[in-house]
């Protein structure tokens, strides 16, 4: 199959990430056509396309998409017709909208989190039945986090621990800073994230 046909049959979600990814990785003609794009922003900001995606992960939702959308428009620029699969970009849209402000979903989870929800059901019934599944599992005591970052809620492999609350560290750090101590319950076990402003 020649070089353009791979992007093509990857862009349109006949190819899976992971089988294109292992093609790039090993097949030089398709590595050296994909280095013939060279002003691919913001794709090709700190490099060319090829080493753009060689240093995405594969298994990440997030990768699949931006990947799809710099060979979108790799593809646009040479000036091929193709088509967009947009199956997992519709997928993360959907999650983001079902996610609350303070959580922030590892793309591992995202996947686990999906596979139970009946793609017969209509969008709307999905976000809630996300909302719903999320409701379920990030347990906190009294309140969700307020994160001063980035939201890190800590997980024991794919599952989430119970947020017990954060602690003002202020006084004892010359930042605003605060500790959120997580409970695992499967080892009786208490954990920190510290994040500092």
């Amino acid at each position: 199959m020649q070089p353009v046909d791979q992007i093509k049959s990857y862009l349109d979600g006949k190819t899976k990430i992971a089988a294109f990814y292992d093609t790039v990785t090993k097949d030089k003609q398709l590595q050296a056509y994909i280095e013939q794009a060279t002003d691919i922003p913001p794709y090709t900001n700190d490099g060319d396309l090829l080493l753009y995606i060689l240093n995405q992960n594969p298994a990440a939702v997030a990768s699949d998409i931006n990947i799809k959308d710099a060979l979108a428009k790799f593809l646009k620029v040479m000036g091929i017709e193709h088509q967009v699969d947009q199956t997992s970009l519709d997928r993360y849209e959907l999650v983001l909208d079902a996610t609350p402000a303070w959580l922030s979903l590892p793309d591992s989870y995202i996947d686990i989190l999906l596979e139970n929800i009946p793609t017969t059901l209509g969008r709307t019934a999905r976000v809630k039945a996300i909302k719903n599944k999320i409701s379920d599992e990030f347990r906190y005591l009294k309140k969700p986090p307020k994160w001063l970052q980035e939201p890190a809620w800590i997980f024991a492999g794919d599952r989430p621990l119970i947020f017990i609350g954060q602690l003002d560290l202020g006084d004892l750090l010359h930042d605003d800073a605060q500790v959120y101590v997580f409970f695992d319950n499967s080892n009786q076990a208490f954990l920190t994230v510290k994040q500092c402003a």
